[in-house]
């Protein structure tokens, strides 16, 4: 059977020379040697390295030189190192929105694109039409960056407080938050409307209102 680095418990002398490890005999504590461990390593170390020309930077004489590329190198790291961060939240935005897509079944496109986030998750009533006396049916809301999409849930899971649950649930509908023509909110709903159609939400408490009108409006297009 194969093995791959990350399931492996030791790394060759030559792997570990080549990442700049310990020998497995010296290492005063464990060592990351999975792939994953191996990987991250080289950024983890840029803030270090930043701290370092910093540090000698402060001992540089200012105007010289040597300053002035100190100066354009720490620049260029934090550059890189914002970059780096970016590009690791955009990858757990995807992440996060990858388990949740798993979650819902029948949705007629993939949830998961590049610039898709997760918000929340919330239990709600929802009306869809109008009046809003119409019958209610209990859906799970996911509030994303740019849209929002309800579900029913079919197996249970766990549900923590704020309405979130890991249980399997079925396609219900989606909106677009770029086809809303007006949002307004009242002592215990949220009504959104669109050009065809209107969506209104419904909580017991008026702190379930709030806070779900909070990630609408952080959904809503700038």
């Amino acid at each position: 059977q194969s093995r791959t680095i990350a399931e492996s418990k030791e790394l060759s002398a030559k792997v570990r020379s080549f990442f700049g490890m310990q020998p497995e005999a010296s290492q005063p504590q464990a060592v990351d040697s999975t792939l994953q461990g191996l990987l991250i390593a080289p950024v983890q170390r840029i803030p270090r390295y930043i701290l370092l020309l910093k540090e000698l930077l402060k001992w540089t004489p200012t105007g010289t030189e040597d300053s002035a590329g100190l100066d354009n190198a720490i620049s260029a790291l934090l550059s890189q190192a914002e970059h780096i961060n970016a590009s690791k939240k955009a990858s757990d935005d995807s992440y996060t929105v990858l388990k949740i897509q798993n979650r819902i079944v029948g949705l007629p496109t993939p949830l998961v694109m590049p610039s898709r986030a997760y918000i929340e998750e919330f239990t709600s009533s929802v009306v869809i039409g109008w009046p809003h006396n119409s019958e209610r049916e209990t859906n799970q809301v996911f509030v994303f960056n740019n849209c929002i999409v309800l579900a029913q849930l079919t197996s249970a899971g766990e549900r923590s407080a704020g309405g979130q649950s890991t249980g399997q649930c079925e396609y219900m509908a989606m909106m677009e938050t770029g086809s809303w023509t007006t949002f307004s909110q009242s002592k215990l709903f949220v009504t959104v409307h669109m050009e065809e159609v209107t969506w209104a939400f419904f909580y017991e408490t008026e702190e379930e209102v709030l806070r779900f009108t909070k990630c609408v409006k952080d959904a809503l297009p700038p």
